[in-house]
């Protein structure tokens, strides 16, 4: 009976690794992932520049006030729900962000690298925040999806059900173009 338990431990807690931590009622998992995402480019934008401070003591210090208003005015999203996805964010996950960012942002090799290798790792990989819990295979192709490629720093588009594209049409040249 005492191994029927541990197994049932072992079993719940690797189903609830993969997701995050349950958000406050009026926080869509979407505005959460949003959220993180602008949370991650305003961290981004005040460490990528190096200074003599230690980075861990920056790292900590910015994410003491990342959550500002101030920082998600230029959103399209509202900014109260930006705030809340972000505090969230922070006090949830504070522990795992600190060395996280203090070692992504040390790197030289970071310098001009766009924010969407770290929001993919903070976002997707770490905290959930977007998904990123389903193992590589389980998804259903015939979907598609659209994910970070680390190697590039760009995004892959699997085209399928929910991911499409208008197939562009050739211009010609032809006497009735203008009629058209």
């Amino acid at each position: 009976m005492e191994n029927m338990y541990k197994i049932l431990v072992i079993f719940v807690a690797v189903c609830f690794a993969k997701a995050h931590d349950p958000l406050p009622e009026d926080l869509s998992e979407e505005m959460y992932c949003a959220g993180c995402k602008a949370t991650v480019k305003e961290l981004g934008r005040a460490l990528q520049y190096h200074t003599s401070e230690k980075m861990e003591k920056r790292v900590s210090d910015l994410l003491g006030q990342v959550c500002d208003e101030e920082r998600f005015l230029s959103y399209e999203y509202s900014v109260k729900k930006l705030v809340k996805a972000c505090e969230h964010l922070v006090q949830n996950h504070q522990d795992d962000l600190v060395p996280l960012l203090r070692d992504y942002y040390s790197k030289k090799s970071r310098k001009g690298h766009s924010y969407l290798h770290i929001a993919h790792i903070v976002c997707n990989k770490e905290t959930f925040a977007c998904g990123g819990g389903e193992e590589e295979g389980e998804e259903d192709p015939k979907k598609g999806k659209v994910i970070y490629n680390d190697d590039t720093d760009d995004f892959d588009i699997h085209f399928g059900d929910n991911v499409k594209m208008v197939k562009p049409v050739r211009e010609f040249d032809s006497p009735k173009r203008d009629e058209l």
